[in-house]
């Protein structure tokens, strides 16, 4: 396990931050577990495996990273169409 940290702050102080970031842009849903769905997608479009994702996530089995890899499906197709197997 790592000692070190980038931030040392509370839940309470993260979700302030989070807080005060969603009010200054006026959003009406963000909070701190959207980035780990958006690391986690961004690192597998980018190349990186289920594998290796459940890893840096720290969790258990694979099904539960296959939660947090959200698929763009335009780009899926496009894959699809460069296969040339239809």
């Amino acid at each position: 396990e790592c000692d070190e940290y980038l931030f040392k702050m509370t839940y309470n102080g993260v979700i302030a931050v989070f807080n005060r970031i969603k009010k200054k842009l006026n959003l009406t849903k963000f909070h701190p577990h959207m980035l780990r769905h958006t690391f986690s997608s961004r690192l597998h479009k980018n190349g990186a495996s289920v594998f290796e994702i459940r890893d840096l996530l720290g969790h258990s089995s694979v099904s539960i990273t296959e939660r947090y890899i959200h698929f763009d499906l335009d780009e899926l197709i496009d894959k699809f169409h460069k296969t040339n197997i239809y």
